[in-house]
Formats: structure tokens, sequence, C-alpha cells
């Protein structure tokens, strides 16, 4: 686990970018864009479909937003066509949870292959939610089109299924170095498709809610479901993860263990993470079950640069050895969202029903 820190995205922009892409939704941006303005922070890293592009590799797609009752409140999620499926928004009550100031940021899959001996780099990273180099040239909100290629979008129900190939997050042609200093051309072949910025993955990925999450009583847990084809050669070394990049209150961290939260005193822990805002009102917790995913750990992120937006987020790791030429990894994580007490009393019953 002492290699963690290396796995997460890089950080979002804070700052809008000058380039010829058009100004979307200029009635909302503010004056003051520093990143101290609660305006401008909102602008940046809320997501809304109005002002995200909603076309992808030149097909017209739309989002997909699925909403089911929860007692008095509404949960909903949005996935997003600019994010080739990532996860844009997540709401409780209205309430927005989701940090999405870009494409390396929502709440989305990643993944590394590294030999023996090396460690996971940015620069073979493929990325459901798109490229960095997507951000580049973009303004504020830093949602247009990607380079991860949506093949199909599925709704149906309480349910979305996509089909995606994932961009590598630093592509080849990024003039820009990764995380470390890597550079894309240096661990991706220089032949289709790494030239066209994809990895040759082929990532299905599916949100389930209400009546379709397979558990009874359960409406605040949101299951999130994927398998990965590699569609290449075998990988001394290989991890996937789901991280959920979370709005700037979502400061209190904590651990699930013995049935309660406690403070949590490690980023790095294979007991589920949970992160709230200060008095507990909001609270999104993860699950992974044992079983199917053995070995699997939670780590937390916060990072902060001088004159950027902070950043928090969440995430589930699983890794491999040895993985075998085209092969098939699948994935399935719970989340559990609401206020301290309910997440607590739901991590429990999942722990119950899924062992």
């Amino acid at each position: 686990m002492a290699a963690v820190a290396s796995l997460v995205l890089v950080a979002v922009g804070a700052v809008p970018v000058t380039g010829a892409v058009q100004q979307r939704c200029a009635d909302l941006v503010p004056p003051d864009q520093s990143a101290e303005n609660p305006t401008w922070y909102d602008f940046v890293n809320t997501y809304r479909s109005r002002c995200a592009a909603q076309d992808n590799h030149g097909r017209e797609l739309g989002d997909v937003t699925l909403s089911v009752p929860h007692g008095k409140v509404e949960v909903s999620v949005t996935t997003s066509t600019a994010l080739a499926g990532a996860i844009g928004s997540l709401k409780v009550g209205g309430r927005e949870f989701i940090d999405s100031g870009g494409h390396g940021a929502a709440l989305q899959y990643a993944f590394h292959a590294w030999k023996r001996g090396a460690e996971p780099s940015e620069c073979y990273n493929p990325t459901q939610a798109g490229a960095r180099v997507d951000d580049d040239k973009a303004r504020a909100p830093f949602h247009e089109s990607s380079t991860s290629k949506v093949t199909s979008v599925s709704p149906q129900g309480k349910s979305v299924t996509y089909t995606s190939q994932p961009a590598m997050f630093v592509t080849r042609g990024d003039p820009k170095p990764g995380f470390g200093g890597c550079r894309g051309k240096d661990l991706q072949p220089g032949a289709a498709p790494f030239t066209s910025g994809l990895s040759k993955a082929t990532l299905t990925s599916s949100v389930h809610m209400g009546p379709d999450n397979g558990l009874s009583g359960l409406d605040n847990v949101i299951r999130l479901a994927a398998t990965y084809e590699t569609n290449d050669a075998a990988y001394e070394k290989f991890d996937g993860l789901l991280i959920a990049y979370l709005q700037k209150d979502f400061t209190a961290k904590y651990t699930y263990t013995g049935g309660e939260l406690t403070e949590r005193k490690q980023d790095a822990s294979t007991d589920p993470s949970v992160r709230c805002t200060a008095a507990g009102e909001y609270c999104l917790g993860m699950h992974v079950r044992p079983k199917l995913m053995s070995g699997a750990y939670y780590y937390t992120l916060d990072r902060k640069t001088p004159g950027t937006f902070s950043e928090q987020a969440t995430q589930v790791t699983w890794a491999a050895d040895d993985v075998a030429a085209n092969a098939k990894l699948s994935y399935e994580v719970y989340l559990a969202v609401g206020d301290k007490a309910l997440v607590a009393k739901t991590l429990g019953e999942l722990s119950r029903q899924l062992p």
C-alpha cells in the first residue's frame, strides 16, 4: 500500500483556460474567478448537463439521469456523455456530492498496468472519463467531449449500462509529463489505438438504483458493476480502481469497523471508508464483497495546492499479479449515501447481506 499515492488521478485545474472552445453556460460565469470564490467553485465543480458536451466521437448521446425516492428525499445519479459514462453527479435531496471539474475528476474507473519492480504510472492509465488533454484547451467547467470512446449506452428501468474504450489519461501526444515525470510515448506502443489516445481495453460499466440494486429496502444504495477486458498481452502487475472526487466540504473521514464509524487514522485500509460533511448530514461510504474482490482496499485522498481548488476523494482499489493475455476482470462496488448514522447502519446491512 505504500505506493497508493501514485494511483490517484491528477489534480483538477482551478483556473479558466483561454482557448478556441466556446464558453458553455456563460450566464453562470461569475466575475471573480478565484479558487476562494464559492460561486466560481460551484460553477467549475458541480456538474450540469446543459454545461457539458452531449456528443462522443461524432455521435449525439445525451446524459442519463436515474432517480429513486428515499424517505422524503430523492437520490439521483447522472452519467455524463462528456465524461464517457462516468458519474458526473450524485445528489441526495438535491445536495450534490460529486466534484466534477474535468475529465480527471467525478466518479469513475481507472486502471494501471506495469512491470514487476516498477510503479503504476499515469502514462499507462486507461481512464473511463477521458484524457488529461481533453481539458487543456477547454474552458471551465471542463466538460468538453472525451477522448474515451463510448460504443453503446443502454438505459433500462433504474439502471444504465455503458460500453466504452477508455482513453489513456496521459496520451502519447500529451506535451506535458505525467506524475513523476513520465511520458506517454515512453510507456505506450507507437501504434493504434494508442496513437489516437485510446487504450486497447473494453470497459462495460453499469449503475443500478432502487429496485434494480438487488437489495430490498436499501434505496440509499447504488450498485456499480463493471467488467474490464484488457484485449492486450499479459500484465505482470495490474490494478483497477473506482474513485469518487467529492465536494470540498466532505472533509470528515471515517472507517467502518466493528459495526460503527470511527475517525480514520490512515488513508489506506482494508476497512471500508466513509467521507462526510463536517456535521455528518451528508456522507458517502463504499462497500465491496471480500469474497468477490479479495485483497481490495480503500483509500482516502486530501490535497491542496495554493491557488487551486482542494481535492477530497475516496476510492477502492483491487490489484492483481500476472494477469493473463486478453483477460476479463470484474468489479462490484456498493455506494451508501445519507447522513452519518444511516450510512453506518447501511454498511452494517451490506456486510451482512453481501459478505
